[in-house]
């Protein structure tokens, strides 16, 4: 079926705003105060400096990274853990308790993180195969066209596992490539469609981030210093893209609600 763009909207929207209470409190745990405490305690990424080589800047984000690799699998995990918690809310029709939905979550984390370390190696296997080869022509045009190609689609794959979250939580797919099977099938020919909604929203919010940030960062440092406008920046940026992700979480689960109808009957709203 066709995906209708506006009655994903409607849907989610409308599921959000009758569970707004619990929807912020697990958002709040599990994804706003990750992301705050990462942004506040976390190594500080270094800055540019002028006259260091290529080699010498790759060292030193590489060195970089491996230092808050701790920090960024912490907050994967938690996320990942509050993020199917929340589609459990939104989408299991015996409205589960908050500790229910935790746990459904907390037992999908690993499923779910094995079926993206796949579809990623997969990706990166294939990509490095053909750029090696449009490599050996020596044709710096062709090598551009390959790369836009693998870009391309890249993107398409991507948008055609939006849904693979609520596949395995709501449909209960636990094997990896059964996942990301059933994924595939549920958006052939939504491609595009999911890809202008997701841009849309994308879009939407890194601008209320940058305004947020901009009028924030600014007002704080003119009355507390740099200092307090940075705590204050990540506070409100951290508020602000967790209540993106809440939408966004929910725009999925309309996403797959809708794509699921003709075969399950589903009812014409999330929980």
């Amino acid at each position: 079926m066709k995906l209708d763009i506006n009655l994903v909207w409607r849907r989610a929207s409308a599921a959000v705003a009758a569970n707004r209470e619990v929807l912020a409190g697990l958002a709040g745990v599990f994804i706003l105060l990750p992301r705050l405490a990462f942004e506040l305690f976390a190594p500080p990424a270094p800055e540019a400096r002028a006259g260091l080589s290529f080699e010498a800047m790759a060292q030193v984000l590489q060195t970089y990274y491996a230092s808050i690799m701790p920090w960024l699998l912490a907050v994967v995990v938690v996320e990942t853990t509050g993020t199917l918690a929340l589609l459990t809310l939104l989408t299991d029709p015996s409205h589960p308790t908050v500790g229910q939905a935790i746990r459904r979550g907390a037992l999908s984390v690993v499923p779910y993180l094995a079926a993206q370390m796949l579809f990623v190696l997969g990706l990166g296997i294939a990509s490095s195969v053909v750029l090696g080869l449009a490599g050996m022509s020596g044709s710096k045009p062709l090598a551009g066209l390959v790369l836009g190609t693998i870009l391309f689609w890249a993107v398409y794959a991507g948008m055609r596992l939006t849904v693979l979250a609520p596949v395995i939580v709501v449909d209960r797919a636990r094997g990896p490539l059964a996942a990301i099977g059933r994924a595939w099938r549920l958006t052939r020919g939504n491609a595009a469609r999911i890809c202008a909604l997701l841009l849309l929203f994308v879009v939407v919010m890194a601008v209320a981030l940058l305004a947020a940030s901009g009028v924030v960062g600014s007002l704080g440092t003119l009355l507390a210093g740099r200092n307090p406008a940075r705590i204050a920046v990540s506070v409100v940026t951290s508020v602000v893209s967790s209540t993106f992700t809440v939408y966004l979480v929910a725009m999925i689960a309309a996403i797959h609600l809708q794509l699921t109808e003709p075969a399950t009957g589903a009812h014409d709203q999330l929980y």
